[in-house]
């Protein structure tokens, strides 16, 4: 990426239409942010005069001068989606805009998940119940079941060919794929769609208040969500970048699976769905990274679905 950031542009525009002097004081991540990642952004902390007045700017690089603003779109189309109880924990831009060619996003400054060994693992402890409550209750807000046929093959058929058929992949999630893909025709509780984040772990959380025990989260990063997308993925994800306990990860996939009414065999088909879905719009996202997380979500699916469908 050559072009110069425009910084002294956004700061200026930002001031007039926050109403208060701001000025980009520091990088949060720059061009090398992700460099195997055609369209990774960079972010800027900015800051005004009075206290609280911190913000993060998210820029899009001139690559892809888009990306930023359809994120800002899909994450105001996720909070349009849920109810207010639950939309108040998609953080949304207070401003998004363009300067040249190049979109950019403000955001509220929230507190990541701290990197200090012993006060993330109890942040972790105080945020999986909320953060996997909340999960639950957004698939049931959102949750509709598939009854058009255009979206049953956009949303499972596509997806499981797209596996079976792309030989980049290890041989065992092809196999998967092929074995699900013969089973779309029982149409069954299976088929539904949610509100999907599509990256959610635990780098996606911000708290609003930087406390230990704090469970005042917000979610981010929704330029990959759908708002027909698959279940079960973003509380495995989720999970998977918490805690790793089989016996959690199992109790509180029981749960959605009871809040939502839907079989244990559905676990299986979201997953490598949404890995499908996920490799139809890879654009520039790495294949190996891609084969390597097909394969670990795939074997993670396997095991868990199998235990669902045991009743462990």
């Amino acid at each position: 990426m050559s072009d110069a950031p425009p910084l002294p542009e956004i700061a200026a525009l930002a001031s007039g239409k926050l109403g208060r002097p701001l000025r980009i004081a520091e990088a949060l991540r720059g061009p090398d942010f992700k460099s195997d990642v055609a369209d990774a952004t960079c972010a800027y902390v900015m800051r005004g005069d009075a206290p609280g007045d911190a913000f993060v700017v998210v820029l899009s690089n001139p690559a892809f001068p888009d990306s930023v603003a359809r994120a800002a779109q899909k994450a105001a189309g996720a909070a349009a989606a849920l109810p207010a109880d639950l939309s108040r924990r998609v953080l949304t831009p207070v401003l998004a805009d363009r300067v040249g060619t190049r979109s950019f996003a403000v955001y509220p400054m929230l507190t990541p998940v701290s990197k200090r060994r012993l006060i993330e693992k109890l942040q972790k402890m105080h945020l999986e119940g909320p953060v996997s409550g909340w999960l639950t209750a957004v698939g049931l807000a959102s949750r509709s079941k598939v009854a058009d046929q255009a979206v049953f093959d956009a949303r499972f058929a596509a997806p499981l060919d797209y596996l079976v058929q792309e030989e980049s992949l290890p041989d065992f999630v092809r196999r998967e794929a092929a074995l699900l893909r013969d089973t779309l025709s029982d149409r069954d509780g299976r088929f539904f769609t949610v509100l999907q984040h599509g990256d959610f772990w635990l780098g996606n959380i911000l708290l609003r208040r930087a406390r230990i025990a704090s469970a005042d989260f917000a979610v981010i990063d929704w330029g990959g969500s759908d708002l027909q997308g698959h279940g079960f993925i973003d509380l495995m994800r989720y999970l998977d970048s918490t805690s790793r306990d089989p016996r959690r990860m199992m109790r509180h996939m029981r749960r959605y699976c009871a809040a939502l009414g839907v079989p244990a065999e559905s676990l299986r088909l979201h997953v490598l769905c949404s890995l499908g879905a996920l490799g139809l719009r890879r654009n520039k996202f790495p294949m190996p990274r891609f084969a390597a997380n097909a394969a670990r979500f795939t074997t993670m699916a396997s095991s868990l679905g199998e235990a669902l469908a045991r009743g462990d």
